[in-house]
């Protein structure tokens, strides 16, 4: 059944799926929650619902794995509060939420801490909520502009009522996470992401962000390098980051071409 979703379509967009939620899939949640004796945050039903999840998760991760949802929660592990939401492709880590920490609640891994006795699981925070596990884990990897040299960065302010209003005039918004020492806006298409992160440390300005733009390739990159050249002084502060220094070339030449257009038009409006 196709429906409205109210957590994770933005991810879907993204990826260019169309959102289906199974009714089979939903009775199955609701036989995982009556063997747990719990109700699963609403985020996380929502995501497991979505026909396929498993498999989208996986293709669009690191191979990371998803629970699947027949064993969706571990009695042993609700009783403690916490369900298992996936897992690394390695079994380096796993990823949970905690029951009783809203409809949307933080993601946590264990620190590949795999003892029986969660209370005393040396818990590591991964995201904020679960909708933000889901968008950046796959985004990230749909992008993969680290990797690639199409990623760049740089230092400005965390954007006003009007920067916001001109990225959503040029971009779907993804989800805004907004907790104290940490807030993030995420605006994308298919083919590009720009991640704006406030930075809370010594030194720095109050309201500093870090904005960062990666996509999957150089005509991608350069469109959402057009459009935000002239937001705040990006232009000045954003610089090409990768893995390698190869890949890391690549990206500075394409900034520098960007340099270039705007230098021309510059001296053209000048004349």
């Amino acid at each position: 059944m196709a429906s409205q979703l109210t957590y994770h379509r933005s991810v879907l967009d993204l990826l260019g799926i169309s959102p289906v939620l199974s009714v089979d899939r939903v009775a199955t949640l609701d036989e995982r929650e009556r063997v747990c004796q719990t109700k699963f945050p609403a985020s996380v039903r929502e995501w497991f619902a979505v026909q396929n999840a498993e498999a989208v998760f996986r293709d669009h991760s690191n191979d990371d794995l998803l629970e699947t949802l027949d064993k969706l929660g571990n009695p042993d592990d609700t009783r403690q509060g916490y369900l298992r939401v996936a897992t690394e492709n390695q079994a380096v880590v796993a990823w949970y939420v905690h029951l009783s920490e809203g409809e949307d609640p933080p993601v946590y891994h264990n620190n590949d801490d795999w003892g029986g006795d969660l209370s005393a699981t040396s818990w590591q925070s991964t995201s904020v909520t679960f909708t933000s596990f889901i968008f950046d884990t796959l985004s990230s990897h749909r992008f993969g502009g680290w990797y690639s040299g199409m990623h760049w960065s740089g230092t400005d302010s965390l954007p006003n009522d009007a920067t916001l209003d001109q990225l959503r005039g040029w971009f779907q918004q993804g989800p805004t996470t907004d907790v104290p020492g940490s807030r993030v806006y995420r605006f994308f298409t298919t083919r590009a992401l720009v991640t704006i992160r406030s930075v809370a440390s010594e030194g720095t300005a109050p309201g500093t962000a870090e904005w960062s733009i990666e996509a999957e390739s150089p005509e991608a990159l350069l469109d959402f390098g057009r459009k935000l050249w002239s937001v705040g002084t990006l232009a000045q502060t954003l610089k090409a980051q990768s893995c390698t220094q190869e890949s890391r070339t690549r990206g500075e030449e394409l900034l520098q071409r960007l340099r270039a257009e705007n230098v021309g038009s510059t001296e053209a409006s000048a004349k």
